[in-house]
Parts: structure tokens; sequence; C-alpha cells
């Protein structure tokens, strides 16, 4: 399994919940999956994450703060970086204070 921390507010805005707290999520492990394919999973189990998916013009996901094992992982890493069966996946917000 990876597992998935998608945090406040997230959630709600990237259509995986209707509420907007943090969510957790498992997605089944396969050989050679990564954070594209993660994306891929998720439209296609939820029907308002794949409508921003989708959305060639959408720069929601790409403003993502994404982590794999607590390490920033960049966009042209999304398709490259495999996944071991147990990664922790992270979605942050790019407006989250601190």
């Amino acid at each position: 399994m990876i597992k998935l921390c998608v945090t406040a507010p997230l959630p709600k805005i990237l259509g995986l919940s209707h509420d907007s707290t943090k969510l957790n999520l498992n997605i089944p492990y396969f050989e050679g999956i990564n954070v594209e394919k993660i994306f891929m999973y998720l439209a296609e189990n939820y029907p308002d994450f794949a409508l921003i998916y989708n959305d060639k013009n959408s720069r929601l996901l790409s403003s993502l703060i994404i982590t794999t094992d607590d390490k920033i992982l960049y966009s042209h890493d999304l398709r490259k970086k495999s996944l071991d069966d147990g990664s922790e996946i992270k979605f942050f917000s790019p407006y989250e204070g601190g």
C-alpha cells in the first residue's frame, strides 16, 4: 500500500471529500507506481478529481507541494520517481502558513 495524506483544505478543493479536513487514503501498490499514476488512480475513483486532472488549463495540481517519505518531489520527478510499497505521499497546499 501507498499511504496518501492530503492536508486541509485540499480534500474538498481536489474533489476527494465533501469535508476540508485532512484525508488519509491507502492506494494499492503495484510495480512502477509513481505520483503521476496516483493522480490517474484518483481520477478513476473520484469523479470530481477527474475534472481537475483532465483540465489541461488547471494549474491546481502543478501548484501542489508533494512530498514522498518527507522529501519534496518536484514536478519533473512525478513520472520518474518510482514508489516503494509502504511509501508515504503527502499533498500540501502551496498557501499553508507556518
